[in-house]
């Protein structure tokens, strides 16, 4: 079931990954908070939600805090992150930017899907209309995560001049992130692997 959840999240089919996601919550003791945010990731990212949705959304994060574990003494990265986003969504007015396509991104998706013209169209167009829509002055973590993510779409698509720029875009916004702090490095790992795969390796 985890990996169907994978599967639909990488084709952006948002609901069936949702209702698989609460499959796993319901079935599986692993770890509640990931799969609870996992379908909060997944609802959040599509088009449109019900009022019940947005009601079992609420519920969900309020529950992830309290569904961390800690196992042999040390916590579940993952479960970390989970509880980082439901606080990131309380202060943004009950939403995320991007939470499912930030997922995929994180499980290796952009490698997995590839130039896929389909399915990389997609995201870069989600990605230009969340950027639309941000505060660029105010708000540097979503900014961040937006340009990092449509850079890994123009790598795909061969631009990969623009998707460099793009990445370097993001670790020199280093300093300005207040949350997201990962973005930054992975960007910057971004650039070494991108100059590798162009035979460019004194500079990756």
């Amino acid at each position: 079931f985890w990996e169907m959840m994978m599967c639909y999240m990488y084709q952006s089919q948002w609901e069936p990954a949702a209702g698989i996601a609460g499959r796993l919550l319901a079935s599986s003791k692993w770890s509640p908070a990931t799969f609870a945010y996992f379908k909060v990731a997944n609802l959040l990212s599509k088009p449109r939600c019900t009022r019940e949705e947005q009601a079992e959304m609420e519920e969900l994060v309020s529950r992830i805090p309290a569904w961390k574990q800690r196992i042999a003494g040390k916590s579940i990265p993952i479960e970390k992150f989970a509880v980082a986003k439901a606080e990131r969504f309380w202060a943004q007015g009950k939403t995320l930017v991007l939470p499912g396509l930030e997922l995929v991104y994180l499980w290796n998706g952009f490698v997995l899907i590839g130039p896929r013209l389909g399915p990389i169209q997609e995201i870069l167009t989600a990605t230009e209309e969340a950027l639309r829509h941000l505060d660029k002055e105010e708000d540097k973590d979503n900014l961040a995560l937006c340009l990092l993510l449509k850079a890994c779409c123009l790598r795909s698509l061969g631009r990969t001049e623009e998707a460099l720029d793009l990445f370097q875009n993001v670790v020199e916004l280093k300093a300005q992130i207040a949350h997201d702090t990962y973005l930054p490095a992975y960007a910057a790992g971004e650039i070494g692997l991108t100059f590798l795969s162009l035979g460019r390796v004194e500079e990756a």
